[in-house]
């Protein structure tokens, strides 16, 4: 054989090899030559190389030299991985996060009419992380740092995880540099902070808009501190023009507001809208907000609906209310009571207290009146909703939760009314609720629900008079200067119904009134009494009234000599006890 043909023999064998073709292919792929570029990694593949695996996968994922297919991707990617390609089983833990799953067997230049939107595999991608980051690879120590810390419950291991970023931020890495950042501001935000907006800069550098969003937090929050301008609007400029969500309509509201940069509500409200377009919920919200009252934008009803309406789809509760009152109060074309109806209970059964709270209210409101056009069946049927997630709230630790379930309990809001179940719900509430102590104090002393307790009523009351709350001050009050449930105590009587009449409390003002005419025993001072009683009587209490109409009362009023009353006849009018404060309308609260 002549040295020629041995040469020709010897290239020939030589171009056959895998990692020629993958070589050659590469630069037929660079002047555009896709389809002999493909032809040759499929060659190579074939022989049984990794690299040519992961090129092939790399094209179909990018759309290079292939029609894109992420499932197609992922099958030459996950072959790529098993031969030891780190870059691969990087991104095939990537991709398995996405939710992408391996395609089956086909041809090789497959045609996808869509992307497969699958639930990510946490399992998948912690396995081949696990692998390419013990190898040193920068990215997965970054990804499994976050599956160790963000992922499953099952699978964290938040030690692990920091660890992870730690290296990969060591390494240069802007993922890394984030996710360490993070983790630093988690354990000891003041202590590292300096370290934390270091690594968050590095990563900013490398474009990361969640690091240009977290600089904006930082900036503000030192601004706030500071007293000083709002400096972080460039941090979200700088996100947002990367098309993060969050940067966007953080930047939309610092135009609106002028917070760190000159105030344009046209162009806030356009980055606002870009947020919203992309599915940013919070922007939805804050869209709806914005066109829903008047300020930096003209009111616009129809178009606070339509944002409303696509946030409280996406869950946004806080949408939902505000929908709800548009829809209550009329100020937009289709409003519907119906639907403000719906929203508000769907809300509340999402776990949003406020919107339970007015749920309540409404269904109250529609039972009473004929113009609801509500059936009386869908009305107990929301009651019996209202009940449930009153409880369950309550067993979450919610006070205000369970002083509303008494009170469903005890009116008969869709069931019987049962008042010893009230003063359960009512009992849970009082460790918090003043409110709730006051209407433990007032069952336990009518003997609604349990039998009378004098003692355990008088020291609830007094509970719910430290907190200053009119209506326990006034029945403590009572019960002191009558000696119900304890000895008697005029003097601390008479300082709860003085502070309860300043709060208004017309039961108050007329037992003030009766103990400065000298009743108990107290010294007359008519003019004080006048005084008291005339305010009680303004506003239509009945004692009151009742008082002013006898000559006893018409001598204070007109400075007469008192003693020119009988007193039996004041007596007789007024009873031997000063009279309790009326009843309290009973309403639902939110605690504050």
């Amino acid at each position: 054989m002549s040295l020629l043909r041995a040469i020709q023999l010897g290239l020939l064998r030589l171009r056959g090899r895998p990692a020629v073709l993958v070589d050659h292919a590469q630069r037929l792929a660079a002047r555009g030559d896709h389809r002999r570029a493909m032809e040759l990694l499929a060659r190579a593949a074939q022989a049984g190389s990794s690299a040519a695996c992961f090129e092939l996968g790399r094209a179909y994922l990018f759309g290079r030299s292939a029609p894109a297919c992420p499932a197609v991707a992922m099958r030459w990617l996950a072959e790529a991985a098993r031969g030891g390609e780190i870059e691969a089983q990087f991104m095939v833990a990537s991709l398995a996060l996405q939710g992408v799953a391996e395609a089956g067997p086909g041809t090789l230049f497959e045609l996808a009419s869509h992307v497969p939107s699958g639930i990510p595999d946490y399992q998948a991608a912690q396995h081949w992380a696990e692998i390419a980051a013990a190898a040193g690879h920068a990215p997965s120590q970054a990804l499994l740092g976050f599956i160790l810390t963000s992922g499953p419950q099952a699978l964290r291991d938040v030690r692990r995880g920091e660890a992870c970023y730690r290296l990969a931020a060591d390494a240069g890495c802007a993922h890394g540099q984030l996710g360490w950042s993070l983790a630093l501001l988690r354990q000891d935000p003041v202590a590292n902070g300096i370290e934390a907006q270091r690594l968050l800069a590095q990563a900013a550098r490398a474009n990361m808009p969640v690091a240009h969003y977290m600089l904006g937090v930082l900036a503000g929050a030192a601004s706030v501190a500071a007293g000083s301008a709002d400096a972080s609007a460039e941090h979200y400029r700088a996100g947002a023009q990367l098309g993060h969500g969050p940067s966007q309509l953080a930047y939309g509201l610092a135009l609106l507001r002028g917070h760190g940069v000159e105030p344009d509500a046209f162009l806030g409200e356009c980055w606002i809208r870009r947020a919203a377009l992309c599915g940013e919920v919070q922007a939805e919200a804050a869209l709806g907000e914005l066109y829903g009252q008047s300020g930096a934008l003209p009111p616009n009803h129809a178009e606070a609906m339509l944002w409303f309406g696509r946030a409280a789809a996406s869950g946004h509760t806080g949408a939902a209310r505000a929908l709800a009152r548009l829809h209550l109060r009329g100020e937009a074309v289709g409003a519907d009571r119906r639907e403000a109806r719906h929203l508000l209970r769907v809300a509340a059964a999402q776990g949003d207290a406020a919107a339970c709270e007015e749920f309540a209210a409404i269904v109250l409101a529609d039972a009473g009146s004929r113009e609801s056009g509500i059936p009386p069946g869908d009305t107990r049927e929301d009651w019996r909703v209202i009940l449930d997630r009153f409880r369950d709230m309550a067993a979450q630790g919610d006070p205000a939760a369970a002083y509303n379930a008494g009170l469903c309990y005890a009116a008969g809001l869709g069931m019987e009314a049962d008042q010893a179940q009230a003063l359960v719900w009512f009992r849970l509430a009082a460790d918090r609720l003043p409110i709730a102590q006051y209407s433990c104090g007032r069952m336990l002393a009518e003997g609604r629900g349990v039998a009378q307790d004098l003692p355990a009523a008088r020291r609830y009351l007094l509970q719910a008079s430290d907190q200053g709350l009119p209506d326990a001050e006034a029945l403590a009050a009572e019960m002191l200067l009558n000696g119900r449930g304890g000895p008697t105590d005029p003097a601390t009587a008479k300082a709860l119904f003085r502070h309860a009449a300043e709060a208004g409390h017309l039961g108050a003002l007329y037992a003030l009134g009766m103990l400065a005419l000298g009743f108990y025993d107290q010294p007359e001072d008519l003019e004080a009494a006048g005084t008291f009683l005339r305010k009680a009587a303004a506003s239509g209490h009945p004692g009151a009234l009742a008082a002013l109409s006898y000559s006893r009362t018409a001598s204070v009023q007109e400075g007469r000599n008192p003693d020119a009353i009988d007193r039996s006849r004041r007596m007789e009018h007024a009873g031997a006890k000063v009279p309790a404060a009326g009843r309290r309308r009973e309403v639902f609260v939110i605690a504050s």
